[in-house]
């Protein structure tokens, strides 16, 4: 599920900013709620960088020479910050995360999704005679939307990336034998099914970390700004 604005604010809605230690762009911040440190999460910058760290794991980013500027919301964002924030361009800045799940992870959903609308395609287009001159029986058409069903989108099955991305890989349906591609006792050939085009397809998305991580780095530098506008170092919710 994609982390909202509003879920990330009533996570932070008690956070108070400390300000540990301040010396230019030498600079250690903690936003937590008094009591706890669930959600809890640490900014310190030094002269090119930014690391991230805390109840939602650890990253640490290079770009500018103040990493605040970096997250801070320009004048066109300013109405809805949360909204402008983009993760490809702050990713592709990423120069470390923690040993748990990083900045991205296997999309399991829109690997099956893809695989079922190639299948679809492919008993639309091609075994209905739409594409080509060839004629396909409807027990050939069972059998090859079973074969996708068992071989690729069988609940039972690895849903771990290496084994997703292996078993497509491999995946041969021959059409007239009606089952798993297999010459090795001289059966017949005919048109064999795969995956075509298949690798030009993204599988990932943003882990809950590093989308939560975007989302406070960016209400942090509003929390920090704003304290140190008032002299007051707590925080409240910025929308």
């Amino acid at each position: 599920m994609t982390l909202t604005k509003e879920q990330f604010l009533k996570d932070v809605a008690d956070h108070r900013l400390q300000i540990l230690h301040e010396d230019g762009v030498y600079r250690h911040l903690r936003f937590k709620r008094p009591g706890t440190v669930c959600m809890h999460f640490d900014i310190v910058t030094w002269p090119g960088f930014l690391a991230y760290s805390g109840d939602m794991g650890t990253f640490v980013f290079q770009r500018l020479h103040d990493m605040l500027e970096f997250f801070r919301p320009s004048e066109r964002a300013a109405e809805d910050p949360f909204r402008w924030i983009d993760r490809s361009y702050w990713h592709e800045k990423l120069q470390g995360a923690d040993r748990g799940e990083g900045a991205k992870e296997f999309d399991h959903e829109r690997y099956l999704q893809v695989i079922k609308e190639w299948r679809i395609e492919k008993i639309r287009n091609v075994m209905r005679g739409h594409v080509g001159h060839r004629h396909y029986t409807k027990e050939q058409r069972r059998a090859f939307w079973d074969d996708v069903a068992e071989s690729l989108l069988d609940d039972f099955l690895d849903t771990g990336e290496h084994a997703c991305m292996q078993r497509a890989h491999d995946f041969r349906h021959n059409v007239y034998v009606g089952h798993r591609y297999d010459n090795t006792f001289g059966l017949k050939t005919g048109p064999v099914f795969q995956l075509e085009d298949f690798w030009e397809h993204n599988f990932h998305r943003w882990t809950n970390r590093f989308e939560w991580c975007c989302f406070a780095l960016r209400w942090g530098v509003m929390t920090y700004d704003r304290a140190k506008a008032t002299g007051q170092e707590s925080g409240g919710q910025h929308g």
